[in-house]
């Protein structure tokens, strides 16, 4: 399975979008059209099943004071597989890194277990929307007071006693993301354990397989093994398919293809990430 995001003027996709939705909220649900579908600017996702089929959807606005999660939707033949977990992951994982925004939703009572599993917790009343029961709901930090320790061991002088720290920490979270990226970075300083430091940028990339900083960190570890250099590339690709407009990524892609002498495709990635870099400025 694979998740995209989806331009709200990329009007072949958004017609993707609008049938999933269509499906499930106003087939399956009863919702009138004008309840569900809109022209509001938004961040869109499709995700697809391993046979390459569009299968669920899903969006984000930006509110002003808040972010509101909506139309999570996955059809109704292919439920229960975690497409809608895999959706809302991705989706978390995009919004983590661009803002600080108190994140919300608006939840039928089926859903509440799904999204109690990534974070969030019902506040309010029940109420309805389109005649259907829902509950208010807002991700909640509850890792924030070992996020400190985090930060802590990282200030740690002795690395050893670091790295330690910070292995009873994801013994106690074994999904804490942060955890695994800064016992890495403290891997990566040893020399001698590159090998666990692969090991947790995979786990990083099991715990948020949309996250294209994961795999591009594996990729430049990959890169220093000649035995490896497969591995290398095909985490380039990944991180670039989900971060397209990261000129970094192909900067060192193109380092890479120059160092094994596969001149053609250094050269077009260099030239990927000047433009890019041009489109900054």
């Amino acid at each position: 399975m694979k998740v995209e995001r989806v331009k709200i003027t990329d009007q072949e996709k958004m017609a993707i979008v609008k049938e999933i939705r269509m499906q499930v909220f106003i087939i399956e649900q009863n919702v009138p059209y004008e309840e569900d579908w809109d022209e509001e600017e938004s961040e869109n996702y499709i995700i697809y099943n391993d046979q390459d089929q569009a299968v669920g959807t899903m969006r984000w606005r930006d509110l002003g004071d808040i972010i509101k999660i909506e139309r999570v939707s996955v059809l109704k033949e292919h439920r229960g597989r975690g497409y809608g977990e895999l959706l809302m992951r991705c989706a978390l994982d995009d919004l983590k890194l661009i803002t600080s925004k108190p994140i919300t939703l608006h939840s039928q009572l089926l859903a509440i277990p799904l999204y109690e599993r990534l974070g969030f917790e019902k506040y309010g009343e029940i109420f309805y929307e389109a005649e259907i029961p829902h509950y208010a709901m807002k991700l909640i930090d509850k890792h924030k007071k070992l996020k400190e320790l985090i930060h802590n061991a990282l200030e740690e002088e002795d690395n050893n006693k670091a790295i330690k720290q910070l292995s009873n920490i994801i013994e106690v979270n074994p999904h804490l993301v942060e955890a695994y990226y800064a016992r890495a970075s403290l891997y990566v300083e040893k020399e001698e354990t590159l090998e666990k430091a692969i090991a947790d940028h995979t786990k990083i990339i099991e715990l948020t397989p949309c996250d294209g900083f994961a795999y591009f960190f594996r990729a430049e570890l990959y890169a220093e093994n000649k035995a490896t250099h497969k591995e290398a590339i095909a985490d380039y690709n990944r991180a670039i398919e989900l971060e397209p407009e990261n000129a970094d990524f192909y900067f060192c892609r193109a380092e890479f293809y120059s160092k094994i002498n596969e001149k053609e495709k250094a050269e077009a990635d260099y030239n990927k990430a000047e433009e890019l870099e041009d489109t900054r400025k």
